[in-house]
């Protein structure tokens, strides 16, 4: 074996090496972004009240936006930590209005609001949205029937919808 050819092993080698450490270390990041729940990542909002959320976003959008802001945020017991204040600044929005869609949220049982010293938790109804796995929704801090606005305009699509599906399965 001549000087090159070993030389050409030894850098083989070396790469070798390289990748088996690179490798190792992508299966630990591989393992530890397994291990991160994936309730971290999603948020699930349930069929039964989706009326109400469109009712919610065409009467109040920063009140949606508020809610989704939450749902975002909201921690796997669906808690939020949060001073008003803050939430003006980051919404972009004025005291006035958030004060305005959480009380709108309140009213209709899609928020509770605990408060303490000058900043507040905000309990996103579980029967409206939730963070953890389904065999945790029995230990949420807020489950509560949702008050239902005036879905008058939600009545009259329902035959149209019904027949439009009647007619494409036909």
């Amino acid at each position: 074996m001549n000087i090159s050819q070993s030389e050409e092993i030894k850098q083989l080698k070396e790469k070798l090496h390289f990748a088996e450490i690179r490798n190792i270390r992508l299966e630990s990041e591989l393992k530890k972004y397994q291990q991160q729940s994936n309730l971290n990542k999603y948020f699930q909002f349930f069929n039964r009240y989706q009326k109400l959320l469109r009712e919610i976003l065409n009467k109040n959008k920063k009140a949606f936006a508020l809610l989704l802001f939450f749902c975002e945020n909201m921690d796997k017991n669906n808690i939020f930590h949060i001073t008003q204040e803050e939430l003006s600044k980051i919404l972009n929005v004025s005291d006035r209005y958030i004060r305005q869609s959480i009380n709108l949220l309140k009213e209709h049982k899609i928020i509770k609001v605990v408060e303490e010293g000058r900043s507040n938790y905000y309990i996103i109804n579980s029967k409206i949205a939730w963070k953890s796995s389904l065999e945790n929704k029995q230990y949420s801090k807020f489950s509560a029937n949702p008050l239902l606005l005036d879905i008058t305009t939600e009545k009259a699509f329902k035959k149209i919808i019904k027949t439009t599906t009647q007619a494409t399965k036909s």
